[in-house]
């Protein structure tokens, strides 16, 4: 694994239009429902053409703001949304015309070995097919939204992230994602101080800064940690310290929402890295790093902790995992389609006994959603996803594989994804379905030659 120093590598058009669309997303929100949010909207397509790489890593500022739509006219439309598909259209016509004009050897570089292909064409198979076998069409209008959301933007996003990875490298891609994150851990901190915009319960105030619970921010928060952490603790030279800065603001962040599934994503994603990359006491170091968080959270919030007053695994998610276990009993191989858990438990399947829960929109584990989302053949989706990380670890681990700093940071994004997905909501919602796929984008090798042989 390399240590060197690193710069963004940025050309000055691609940094000013990232600059230039992160002020028109300011100025569309603040000025959400006039006519100056669809101005800023326009002016924005043009710049997506200048550099589509720019535009990407400005859309991905929004990625935090999925519960904050702005509105143009009659329409109500999320920055994430118009970001993707500007930054797509920006990037079609770019590509038109390098491939008119015969210089298509970064299109061709991008797209890299067919078999980089399969997941995301795998998935725009699947959750396509499942709009096609939804056992009932009384909410088929939230399952294409989902589908657009979750399937759709997503896909579009690791091509466009392919690309600009293959012009800038991964650097600029991973500060995209996590200086956003920062900047919403300092509004979590705030909340700390204002108790008027807090969370409380379980006797204790949780953030929730752009989201709408603290358990989402966490979600978030966590994968955006280990893209800006793992690069800080790996390399070496000034930049380390901007790093290290950025991930001690995101960590605070994390600690300010109590979330108990949060312990879970972290310890997954650090046990993916020391899988991955093995160091001398590694695992004594994360062993006692999370029984001292431990004990300061139980300290800190006893009751959040044990869930003695709350929603916890055992007074709730027993029962959701339980209904969502005679859902898949009855649809087993459809599985009853994108984004319509939440009517169907409310209607058909809901335990008396956590009738408070009724307005729960997923079964809170990622198999489970996966299998009524997807169908079956999701579940193997899924397997063949979690395979293909346990291959690219182990091929790291002896060395078969180079994976530079910025590769190990997004394979502890995608652990910590499925270490909290386990309690939690794991991949369908847009904000965590964009990280994830901008995650193996980053993590995916740029070359076959990232693959060494040795005698």
């Amino acid at each position: 694994m390399s240590t060197d120093r690193w710069d963004l590598g940025l050309d000055r058009i691609a940094g000013a239009v990232w600059f230039a669309m992160l002020l028109l997303g300011i100025v569309a929100w603040h000025s959400s429902g006039t006519p100056v949010a669809g101005a800023a909207i326009v002016a924005a397509v043009p710049l997506a053409v200048a550099s589509s790489t720019g535009a990407l890593y400005a859309t991905c500022a929004a990625i935090p703001l999925i519960f904050h739509p702005i509105h143009i006219g009659t329409l109500t439309l999320g920055l994430l949304e118009l970001g993707v598909l500007i930054t797509a259209f920006g990037t079609a016509l770019r590509i038109g015309y390098e491939i008119a004009h015969g210089s298509d050897a970064e299109l061709r570089k991008a797209l890299g070995p067919l078999k980089l292909q399969v997941l995301p064409v795998g998935l725009f198979a699947l959750g396509t097919l499942s709009l096609v076998w939804m056992p009932f069409d009384f909410h088929r209008v939230e399952a294409m939204r989902s589908w657009r959301w979750v399937i759709f933007e997503p896909v579009l996003l690791f091509a466009l992230a392919r690309l600009a990875i293959v012009r800038h490298g991964r650097a600029p891609l991973a500060l995209a994602i996590s200086a956003p994150a920062a900047f919403v851990a300092l509004a979590a901190l705030w909340q700390l101080i204002d108790s008027s915009s807090s969370f409380s319960v379980d006797e204790v105030r949780r953030s929730t800064a752009t989201y709408l619970h603290p358990n989402n921010l966490a979600l978030f928060l966590e994968r955006a940690l280990f893209l800006v952490l793992i690069p800080g603790l790996v390399l070496r030279g000034r930049a380390r310290w901007f790093l290290l800065g950025l991930s001690l603001i995101i960590v605070a962040g994390i600690g300010s929402t109590f979330s108990r599934g949060a312990l879970l994503g972290l310890t997954a994603g650090f046990v993916v890295v020391l899988l991955a990359h093995p160091f001398r006491r590694g695992w004594r170091l994360l062993a006692g790093g999370l029984g001292l968080v431990t004990v300061a959270f139980g300290a800190l919030a006893t009751d959040r902790f044990t869930g003695a007053g709350s929603s916890g695994i055992v007074s709730t998610r027993r029962y959701l995992w339980t209904d969502a276990v005679h859902m898949v009993r009855d649809f087993p191989i459809s599985g009853i389609g994108l984004d319509q858990f939440l009517w169907m438990h409310q209607q058909r399947y809901i335990d008396p006994r956590i009738w408070s829960e009724r307005y729960v929109s997923h079964p809170h584990n990622l198999l489970f959603d996966t299998w009524l989302s997807l169908g079956i053949a999701g579940v193997a989706f899924l397997c063949a996803v979690v395979l293909v990380g346990a291959w690219v670890i182990a091929m790291a681990r002896t060395g078969r594989l180079n994976l530079d700093p910025w590769q190990l940071g997004a394979l502890a994004c995608l652990g910590a994804g499925l270490g909290h997905g386990l309690v939690d909501n794991g991949y369908f919602l847009a904000d965590l379905a964009a990280t994830t796929w901008l995650a193996i984008a980053l993590a995916a090798p740029e070359r076959p030659d990232s693959l060494t042989t040795h005698d």
